[in-house]
């Protein structure tokens, strides 16, 4: 497979601008869309969807980050993708879907579209929202303040890695599994990759567990959408209940090749000025 029939959907992502990094690595011309792009696309104008998808025949979608319109608008762009001859969908989903999550799991069920392939792949939490993402700033200022999990285990994923699983199944004729659970190579607490980054950078980082209620309530006060915080505390509980808190070996399975550890991240992130 080759040419410009691979779209990216969230082209400026964490994700999405990985994957599309990874495309052009392989030679081929991805078709990178975003609100802000040359190809223009936006999840609540569905206007443009059309013309970003003329002559696609596979698509990566990064979702609408309000979660309860997300599955409304991913069902009907994957329906007129399909319409459009678009034969694979790989979406990313998240962890909380295995948690029994009905917003995510609602969302899984959008790219099921006969005369598709749907793709589903589940990431745990980021590593990069540490160095590029909400976290980052906290990192910055000493003090990372998290909805209280009880010190819970989490699998951390390198986005990279994601991508990288994205790439091979866009890009492989075979069929797949509907579903690739993906983490990195071991579970760790906040307070153990507080300590990491500390190590690699000499900054004296500390964790705050807040009660949920009371994050909440900080949270819509700075003004974040009753939506988002709602779907942070449902991540919340899915950590606490310890659905991240057990490894998953998607990365190997489709890649071959063990996926990057936290501390690999963190040195990179450290050396490339991340919380400079």
């Amino acid at each position: 497979m080759s040419g410009t029939d691979i779209l990216v959907v969230g082209a400026t992502g964490k994700t999405g601008r990985r994957v599309v990094e990874g495309l052009r690595r392989l030679g081929e011309r991805p078709r990178a869309a975003s609100r802000s792009g040359a190809v223009r696309f936006d999840w609540y104008d569905p206007s443009g969807w059309r013309a970003a998808l003329d002559g696609v025949d596979r698509v990566y979608i990064a979702p609408p980050t309000v979660p309860d319109l997300a599955a409304k608008q991913v069902a009907a762009f994957a329906r007129l993708a399909v319409d459009n001859g678009v034969r694979k969908l790989v979406l990313l989903s998240g962890r909380s879907a295995r948690a029994g999550s009905e917003r995510m799991l609602a969302l899984e069920r959008a790219v099921r579209v006969p005369g598709a392939e749907g793709i589903v792949l589940r990431p745990s939490v980021f590593d990069q929202n540490f160095s590029e993402g909400n976290l980052r700033q906290s990192v910055i200022g000493g003090t990372i303040r998290l909805v209280a999990t009880g010190n819970a285990a989490v699998d951390f994923i390198d986005a990279a890695d994601i991508a990288d699983v994205a790439v091979a199944l866009l890009t492989a004729e075979a069929r797949h599994e509907p579903v690739y659970e993906l983490s990195g190579p071991a579970a760790m607490s906040y307070v153990d990759a507080a300590a990491l980054i500390s190590k690699a950078t000499g900054m004296d980082l500390r964790v705050v567990e807040v009660e949920p209620e009371a994050w909440a309530a900080a949270a819509l006060a700075k003004g974040a959408p009753a939506d988002a915080v709602d779907w942070s505390l449902e991540a919340a509980d899915g950590v606490r209940a310890g659905f991240y808190a057990t490894p998953f070996t998607g990365v190997q399975d489709v890649l071959g090749r063990a996926p990057v550890t936290f501390d690999a991240f963190v040195r990179a992130a450290a050396a490339a000025g991340a919380w400079s």
